[in-house]
């Protein structure tokens, strides 16, 4: 299996967890108000995501000495 097929397995089966535990954040779109919690959780999710698939394109783990997480970039707004 191709490391391309593995993400979208990866994708479908927590694309079809999250519509069978919570088919709401499919409506509401908390992530998106500023000052919620569920706008700070996802973005530390995503941030987690970008991790993993950097690792996952590199083979080199991610630590927080690494650039990439010492130096975000300025001009992304959250």
């Amino acid at each position: 299996m191709s490391d391309i097929n593995q993400l979208e397995d990866r994708i479908q089966g927590l694309r079809e967890w999250l519509k069978k535990e919570a088919p709401e954040c499919f409506v509401e779109q908390k992530h998106t108000e500023e000052g919620t919690q569920e706008r700070i959780y996802w973005h530390h999710g995503y941030m987690m995501g970008l991790r993993d698939a950097l690792r996952f394109l590199t083979g080199i783990g991610v630590t927080p000495n690494t650039r990439t997480q010492d130096k975000p970039n300025e001009s992304f707004s959250a």
